[in-house]
């Protein structure tokens, strides 16, 4: 799911060709293909012509995915603090 948020956040800096993408998110073209289906499919990307390419955009349905995905992430960063500190009050530190 990181990889889909990576790539809506480089699309919420604008418009963005497939290229583009491949190269800010670090993906062979077989991934960001794959990636960009999906999006796609979900609603949260539009495709549309650019003036040299055909360049990706983020939906308001995405930027909704990224909201939500990074409230998920804040809770889960929230949960392993406090599984961290119940580990040392009751001295499983080393316990997993």
């Amino acid at each position: 799911m990181d990889i889909i948020a990576d790539i809506l956040y480089l699309l919420e800096g604008g418009r963005r060709s497939k290229t583009a993408i491949m190269r800010l998110a670090n993906l062979n073209l077989n991934r960001v293909n794959k990636y960009l289906r999906f999006l796609l499919s979900k609603g949260f990307v539009l495709e549309g012509e650019g003036p040299s390419s055909v360049k990706f955009a983020i939906t308001a349905k995405g930027v909704e995915f990224l909201r939500d995905f990074e409230r998920l992430k804040e809770a889960e960063e929230k949960v392993l603090e406090l599984v961290k500190k119940l580990k040392g009050l009751t001295g499983l530190e080393g316990a997993r």
